[in-house]
C-alpha cells in the first residue's frame, strides 16, 4: 500500500490532482484481492478497461460502517471522487453474526483468581481469535514455521489455513469449538441484521448530506459466492461450507440458500435507502473465478473488473 493505505497501483498517491475523475473502491478482502498479483486486482482491471482512475481502499473484514469511515476520511482529506463503489455484503453479515457471539463470550465468567487458566490471558486469547480469526491463524502458522526454522523464508502455509476454514467469517459460525452459535433461519437474526443495516446506512446517509455528495454516484455491489459451482480453481476444494446449529457441515446448495437469505436482506435494505445496486448473474459465474467460497482467483478478478467496466457509468 501507499502511505494512505490504498493498494498499488490503484492508490491515492497515483491519483493526485485527478481525484474528481477517480473511482473509489471500498470493500473487504474480495476487492482487496490479496491473492492476485499487483496490477491484476479488481480495481486495476476496471481501470485498464475503462481508462478511469481507480483507487483501491479495501481491507479484509471491512463492512458498511468501515467504508463510511473510509469515505469520510477520503472526502475530508482528498476531495470528491467521481464514483464510489461499496462491496461489503459478505463482511457486514459476518461481523453481525460475530457480534452476537461476542456478547455470549463476554457474558461468561472468564476472570477467576483461583484459576489462572481462566483469567485475563486466556480471555484475551479467545477474544483475539474471535475478532480476528484470519490474523490469529496466520500468527499460529508463522509461529509453527519459526519452530522448524522457516522464519527466514517469510512463507506462510496459506493452503493449510484455507483447508482449516480461513478466511470467510460466516464459514466459522457453528463450527465445533468456534464459540459462534448462529441460527441461519431465525426471524430474530434476520430482523436484527436488517436493523443493523438500517443503522449503518443512516450513518452513510448523514455523511452524504454532510458533504453534499450526489447519491447517484454511489454503487453497492453484491459480492457473489461459489457454493453452487461444481468446483473451484484449486485442485483441493477450499470452500468454507456453512455449518448448522448442531455443528454439522452442510452442502453447497444449503450454504448458498443460507447466504442468500442475508444477501437478499442486504440488497433490499440498501435499495430502500435509494442507492444503486449491482450484482452478477449466478449463471455467469464459473468455477475458475474462485479459490474458495468467496475469494477471487486471477480469472475472477478479471471477470468482476470487466463487470464493473460494463455496468458503471461515471
Amino acid at each position: 500500500t501507499d502511505k494512505y493505505g490504498t493498494i498499488y497501483p490503484s492508490t491515492i498517491s497515483n491519483a493526485k490532482n485527478k481525484i474528481d475523475k477517480s473511482t473509489l473502491f471500498c470493500g473487504g478482502s474480495t476487492t482487496e484481492t490479496a491473492s492476485v498479483q499487483e496490477g491484476q486486482r479488481v480495481p486495476d482491471i476496471y481501470s485498464k478497461i475503462t481508462g478511469n482512475i481507480a483507487i483501491n481502499a479495501s481491507r479484509s473484514s471491512k463492512d458498511v460502517k468501515g467504508c463510511t469511515k473510509t469515505i469520510d476520511y477520503f472526502l475530508k482529506n482528498h476531495g470528491k471522487p467521481n464514483v464510489i463503489i461499496i462491496a461489503t455484503n459478505i463482511n457486514t453479515f459476518g461481523l453481525y453474526g460475530r457480534t452476537k457471539a461476542d456478547k455470549k463470550i463476554l457474558s461468561k465468567k472468564v476472570f477467576s483468581l483461583n484459576d489462572p487458566q481462566s483469567g485475563l490471558r486466556r480471555f484475551s486469547r479467545k477474544y483475539f481469535k474471535l475478532i480476528t480469526p484470519g490474523l490469529a491463524k496466520t500468527r499460529f502458522h508463522i509461529k509453527k514455521q519459526e519452530d522448524v526454522g522457516l522464519q527466514s523464508s517469510g512463507k506462510v502455509n496459506y493452503e493449510s489455513r484455507l483447508f482449516k476454514g480461513c478466511c470467510y467469517i460466516a464459514g466459522g459460525f457453528n463450527k465445533p469449538n468456534s464459540n459462534i452459535v448462529f441460527d441461519w433461519e431465525s426471524s430474530s437474526n434476520k430482523e436484527g441484521y436488517r436493523n443493523l443495516l438500517r443503522d449503518q446506512l443512516k450513518e452513510l446517509d448523514n455523511l452524504i448530506n454532510k458533504y453534499s455528495l450526489d447519491k447517484e454516484k454511489i454503487f453497492f455491489f453484491i459480492e457473489p459466492n461459489s457454493f453452487l459451482l461444481p468446483k473451484t480453481s484449486s485442485n483441493i476444494d477450499y470452500r468454507q461450507y456453512l455449518h448448522n446449529k448442531n455443528g454439522v457441515k452442510v452442502d453447497g446448495e444449503t450454504s448458498a440458500k443460507w447466504a442468500k437469505i442475508y444477501d437478499d436482506i442486504f440488497y433490499n435494505t440498501v435499495e430502500q435507502y435509494g442507492y444503486k445496486l449491482l450484482n452478477v448473474k449466478i449463471s455467469d459465474l464459473r468455477s475458475e473465478y474462485f479459490y474458495d467460497a468467496v475469494h477471487l482467483s486471477l480469472e475472477g478478478s478479471k471477470f468482476i473488473g470487466k463487470f464493473y467496466s460494463e455496468n458503471i457509468t461515471p
